[in-house]
């Protein structure tokens, strides 16, 4: 079995990162060449998670009797995944710039968030993704759901919901767990505010309590 090399391997990314850190001063480091290499990383770790559960399996067919040593390594697999999610949580509160609610009525925003204190024009956005939507529809001749787009290091992550659009602005490039954390938030929104999106009379105040879900949805600080 290869458990072992690869357990070496990890070790050694680990004493890299804290050799890493001791000569690198993250504040002379551009931010997104922090948050490429943590991408990288994860990108590698992921697949170094697949190979040794794939090994684990190949063990478990050749030496069910064996299972002493199943279990162990059964362990070292699940530790990786707890790191590769510490990892994930990391590069998730460097990327998360801006979440914008739009209600899909009438292209308003009815809500927005900024991670960090990172300003955005919510109508130049809101307006911008209408017209690309419009642009699309026109082309394709029907109704097109656009759910990326991509500028230098940033990148637009957008999804339907019933009655509202979620747009949630990355400097960073994106990983697969985004799309399961906006679909998440979308549907706590519309069951929080599952009467007010019915019949939205134009008042945004009334979506101000949404930070909670931000909160439970966002933060990562604790197991969601």
């Amino acid at each position: 079995m290869k458990i072992d090399r690869n357990n070496k391997i990890i070790n050694y990314i680990e004493q890299w990162e804290i050799d890493f850190g001791t000569k690198y001063d993250e504040n002379n480091l551009k931010e997104n060449i922090i948050s490429n290499l943590i991408y990288d990383t994860l990108n590698w770790l992921e697949e170094l998670e697949d190979s040794i559960n794939t090994n684990i399996d190949n063990y478990y067919a050749s030496f069910k009797e064996n299972i002493e040593a199943i279990e162990e390594n059964k362990k070292k697999l699940y530790e990786l995944r707890k790191n590769i999610k510490l990892i994930q949580k990391d590069y998730l509160n460097l990327i998360l710039r801006y979440i914008m609610v739009i209600y899909k009525n009438s292209g308003i925003v009815v809500y927005s968030y900024a991670f960090s204190g990172f300003d955005m024009d919510e109508d130049l956005i809101s307006g911008f993704l209408t017209a690309i939507g419009s642009f699309g529809t026109e082309i394709t001749k029907k109704d097109t759901d656009m759910e990326s787009i991509k500028y230098q290091d940033f990148e637009i992550e957008v999804a339907n919901g019933t009655n509202i659009k979620v747009a949630l602005i990355l400097n960073g490039k994106k990983i697969d767990v985004i799309k399961k954390l906006i679909r998440k938030f979308i549907n706590m929104f519309e069951m929080e505010y599952k009467n007010e999106l019915k019949n939205w009379s134009g008042d945004v105040s009334i979506f101000n309590n949404a930070n909670k879900l931000i909160d439970e949805c966002f933060n990562f600080g604790n197991e969601n």
